[in-house]
This record gives C-alpha cells, sequence and structure tokens, in this order.
C-alpha cells in the first residue's frame, strides 16, 4: 500500500509539471517568443482586439498597434503609431473602434476625454463632437473605465471621495434616461470619513459594479453599486470593505477580477525589518455578494482567501482568467538583498512558472488573451519593454507531449547513469524526488551520471531549448 501511494505522489507530481507546457513560450513569435522595444517608455496596458490585433499603451501616452504576428501594423496611424497631447489613462476596444480615456489640465481646469478611432487610428468625427466627448467637472476627476452598458456606453470618473458615471449613446451622446441628464455624480463612500479613494478599475458583472483601490495607508478597500448605482448595503459595510493584509504596509492593489461567485484581488505589501524590508505578492479571494473573505483556490497560505509569499518581492502586477485557472504576473526577487530579479508568472493550481530571468529589475506589467489558445504578457525591465506570448489550453496528454518530441530516456529502471535522446534540443535536466523537492540539475549532455541518488523513484523536468518542459519517471536501481 505504501509503495502504491508513492506511485500515486510521482504521477501526480508528473502530471504537475508537465502542464508548464500549457505556459510555454511561443517561439514562432518574435525572437523565441518574445518582442523587446527600446528607446520606448515603459508599457502601461496590452489589450487585442476580436481579429487578435493587439494595441500597447504606453506610460508617455503612445499608441502601437501590431498585427497578430507582431509586425507594427503601418496602416495605423503613422507607422503603427498613435501619439498623445493629453495623458492615456485607458483603452478599450468594442467591436472595430477603439475608445481611448484620457486628461488634460489647462490652468485650473481640468478636461476628461473619450475618443474614438477607427482600426486605422483616424478619429470617428460621427462620434460626440468631432470624435471627442468632453467632461469638464468642479472635481479633479480623472477617466478610470468605459463599459458597455444598456446598448450605449458607461464612461466612468474618479477622485478622492467621489464618483461620476456617464451614461452615452453609441454614438457619444448624453442618454439624458439615465440620472441627471445622463449623469449620476455621488460621494464614493456612504461613510464620508473613511480614507481617499484611488480606485484601479470598474467591473460590470450581474448588473453590480465593482472597484477597489488603495486607501493610501496600510489597507485597501472594495466597493459594490448594485443596479441602481446605489452602494450595495449587502456588502460589507455600506458596500464597503476594506481589507489589511499581512506586514505594516503600505498595501498596494495591483489588479482585479470578478468571476463566478468571487472577486480576486491581486497586489503586493510591505513589511519593514527586523530583520530587513521586504515586499510581498498577494491574492485575495472575496465572495461578491457579501465580501466575505473566501478559501484561496488550488494555492493558499496564511489567512482563508488569502496567499501570499515573500519570494516574489515585486508583488503581483497584473492577472488574468483563463477557463477555471488564473494567471497572475509581476516581478520576484530571489534574495532579500536585491541581488536577483526574475520575471515570472504563475498559473493556479498548478503553482509557478518561471520563463525567462536577467539580473536587472523586471516585471510583467498587464496580460491580455489572443484568440483561444494564446496569452500576451507585457512588461517592463531597464531600458526597454518587452512583449511575449504564450500557449494557452494545450490539451495535449503527457503521451502526447513526450511522443511530439519524440522524448525517450533509457535505461529505465537505470543503473549508475541513463541516456536521454529527443527530436528537440535539450537545455537541462533537473531532477526531482517524488515529494517535488529539487535534488540536482544537470546541464544537457549525451550521458548522465546518477551514482549519487538512492535506489528509488524520481522525477525528471527535461528542459528544451524553447523553454517548454516535459516530466518523465526514472526508476533508480
Amino acid at each position: 500500500m505504501k509503495n502504491v501511494l508513492k506511485l500515486l505522489i510521482v504521477l501526480f507530481f508528473g502530471f504537475v509539471f508537465s502542464q508548464e507546457e500549457n505556459l510555454s513560450l511561443d517561439t514562432t513569435f518574435g525572437e523565441n517568443g518574445i518582442l523587446e522595444f527600446n528607446n520606448y517608455a515603459p508599457v502601461y496596458r496590452i489589450v487585442t482586439d476580436n481579429n487578435q490585433n493587439f494595441y500597447v499603451l504606453t506610460q508617455n501616452s503612445k499608441l502601437l498597434k501590431f498585427l497578430p504576428d507582431g509586425e507594427l501594423d503601418d496602416n495605423f496611424g503613422s507607422e503603427g503609431e498613435l501619439s498623445f497631447s493629453s495623458f492615456v489613462n485607458q483603452i478599450f476596444i468594442n467591436n472595430d473602434y477603439l475608445y481611448v480615456l484620457s486628461v488634460k489640465t489647462v490652468g485650473n481646469d481640468t478636461f476628461n476625454y473619450l475618443s474614438r478611432y477607427n482600426h486605422y487610428g483616424i478619429l470617428d468625427l460621427d462620434f460626440a463632437e468631432e470624435g471627442l466627448f468632453k467632461d469638464v467637472s468642479e472635481y479633479t476627476y480623472r477617466p478610470i473605465q468605459v463599459l458597455e452598458y444598456n446598448d450605449g456606453l458607461l464612461f466612468i470618473l474618479s477622485t478622492s471621495g467621489m464618483v461620476k458615471f456617464i451614461k452615452l449613446t453609441i454614438g457619444g451622446q448624453l442618454d439624458t434616461t439615465f440620472g441627471a441628464n445622463g449623469i449620476i455624480e455621488k460621494p464614493q463612500f456612504v461613510d464620508t470619513q473613511m480614507g481617499a479613494a484611488d480606485p484601479i478599475n470598474y467591473i460590470l458583472n450581474d448588473n453590480a459594479i465593482y472597484t477597489v483601490g488603495n486607501d493610501g495607508t496600510n489597507k485597501f478597500y472594495t466597493l459594490k453599486y448594485n443596479s441602481e448605482f446605489e452602494n450595495d448595503q449587502e456588502y460589507g459595510i455600506n458596500g464597503r470593505k476594506d481589507f489589511e493584509v499581512y506586514g505594516n504596509g503600505p498595501y498596494d492593489a495591483g489588479s482585479f477580477f470578478v468571476t463566478g461567485n468571487s472577486i480576486y484581488i491581486s497586489g503586493n505589501g510591505y513589511q519593514s525589518g527586523p530583520p530587513y524590508n521586504s515586499r510581498y505578492a498577494f491574492v485575495k479571494k472575496l465572495n461578491k455578494i457579501t465580501g466575505v473573505q473566501e478559501n484561496s483556490e488550488g494555492y493558499g497560505y496564511g489567512d482563508p482567501g488569502f496567499m501570499h509569499d515573500t519570494y516574489y518581492y515585486g508583488g503581483f502586477t497584473s492577472l488574468l482568467f483563463q477557463g477555471n485557472k488564473m494567471i497572475i504576473g509581476g516581478r520576484g526577487e530571489q534574495s532579500e538583498y536585491g541581488e536577483y530579479t526574475r520575471f515570472y508568472m504563475t498559473k493556479f493550481p498548478e503553482g509557478i512558472t518561471i520563463f525567462k530571468e536577467f539580473n536587472f529589475l523586471a516585471e510583467y506589467k498587464s496580460f491580455a488573451q489572443q484568440g483561444e489558445n494564446k496569452l500576451l504578457a507585457a512588461g517592463n525591465s531597464e531600458g526597454h519593454f518587452f512583449i511575449s506570448r504564450h500557449h494557452l489550453n494545450e490539451n495535449l496528454s503527457v503521451e502526447d507531449l513526450i511522443s511530439s518530441t519524440n522524448l525517450k530516456i533509457y535505461p529505465n529502471p537505470a543503473i549508475d547513469f541513463f541516456y536521454i535522446s529527443s527530436d528537440k534540443k535539450v537545455k537541462e535536466l533537473k531532477i526531482y524526488q517524488f515529494d517535488g523537492k529539487l535534488i540536482k540539475t544537470l546541464e544537457s549532455n549525451i550521458k548522465y551520471n546518477i551514482k549519487d541518488l538512492n535506489n528509488g523513484v524520481y522525477l525528471i523536468n527535461v528542459v528544451f531549448e524553447d523553454d517548454t518542459v516535459l516530466t518523465k519517471n526514472l526508476f533508480v536501481k
């Protein structure tokens, strides 16, 4: 019975590790799966359209459009680029149109804009007033989001303690049947003594609107509005739920997603010494009806509904759901002394997959799904930004994956040494105990010496040059 249990554990870990193939780099894209761009400001956001084209917004309000294969679309704007004089806070794709949310301050006045462009990057003069809807407010609002809403658009602006919902027709005119002449403007919180708001985004789900933000101290908040745009009294206290997380702050919510009956929030926190200062990454899971914290799925640590790891210094800054799997990313650090940083993505519940490592600061900033089977990840490192493309939903079995590479390990069982043959070039091997503990890493070779291994069953992760990974069992006699 004990040996059967060991074998089941071995098979389980073999399945888990083989799933890394599902997030492997797509080597047909760019250079071995990665496009890198120098002399640009850091990337801010990436989105895709129905034709699998993708758009990248940089922090200096430059918008680039790429064709599905990663080539700049020369028919868009000026050789694939659009530049804006106002600060662009968000972009939104709907059918064949690109919506741009921007803000500009002139003297004491703040102007918020929603503009619409066609797929060539040409301003749509039939939208609003010559392509531009303009809002002027006594409060210093900034545009946060535009959502499809009741056959029109919902333009959402926010500032410290205030929120404005503007309902537009699809042509960009105020819908006077909504609120007061198309506008609902109200305090963000029922209790005005609560902390200042800095929402990161708004999401419409089941006729309710959710947002997450940081209050500038050692906690972050969530808000829920009902279908009448009133604070939902069933959620938290007066529609607001605050959270403190491990450490002594400050905390930053980086991204959130509403799916099923839950809200998932990713971000990072801070713990000041002793023995040393460190940041950590977290994901919280909340019930979307009540705001009550729920048990985490697949990978958890500490309080129910909360996972964190100080190993990933920079925090989780991007979050995407694909099917029932959560993919998160950011930047991480191997040492608490800042000697080494890495890109990483995590796919729950399988665990963490690392795709590329550098010895300088880097992070995944934004994700977008391209079609049914590809994930685009945009990120920043020193002096440039990059886009990587990864496989999703490769529904091959472990046997199919092994067959596609013609991978063979022999002799198996092995005594003292073994050989590997494959149609793909091998970069390295990682040998694990059946409980998942890494025993040793071997560079690519013809003959592999295992004289130092005890008798038993081991897992071998075969890492190929394109960073795909396959796992096989090795029996040592």
